[in-house]
């Protein structure tokens, strides 16, 4: 779906069918001109929302959520919120636990492989943003 629709229609093919299996309400945004980026680029991008959203189902206790995607001259970013439960990130995010964390874990991991930025943000009952920062290569940086 990714290499015949593009990235934005695959995100929010997503973002419809989570809607219809959770029943939490997903909101899709895009800043910046459409234009496609390295295959294994949108892939990444597309793994972090879907990694993202189920961690919204499963955890969150959140009746929706909103998808952020931003393209600039340099980079693509996308960033996942929820309102819901939150949870502490350090936590997560350290390991100690094998199995809790793992998905948040994996995703970091993902976008620092290619030199990108991650940040999560979340706090008990403040909800959760997920954002991620993957620099373009010289020729997707002009479209």
């Amino acid at each position: 779906m990714l290499d015949e629709l593009g990235l934005e229609s695959t995100l929010r093919w997503l973002a419809r069918t989570f809607q219809k299996r959770t029943g939490i309400a997903v909101e899709v945004a895009f800043e910046g001109a459409e234009r496609r980026a390295n295959p294994d680029v949108e892939t990444l991008v597309y793994r972090i929302v879907q990694e993202a959203l189920t961690n919204v189902a499963k955890h969150s206790g959140a009746s929706a959520a909103t998808v952020t995607l931003r393209r600039e001259a340099e980079r693509l970013s996308v960033r996942v919120e929820d309102r819901g439960a939150g949870f502490d990130p350090q936590e997560a995010l350290s390991g100690k636990d094998e199995e809790r964390g793992f998905g948040v874990r994996a995703m970091r991991d993902r976008v620092e492989f290619v030199r990108g930025r991650f940040s999560l943000r979340s706090a008990p009952g403040q909800g959760t943003s997920v954002e991620a920062e993957i620099p373009l290569r010289e020729e997707e940086k002009a479209g």
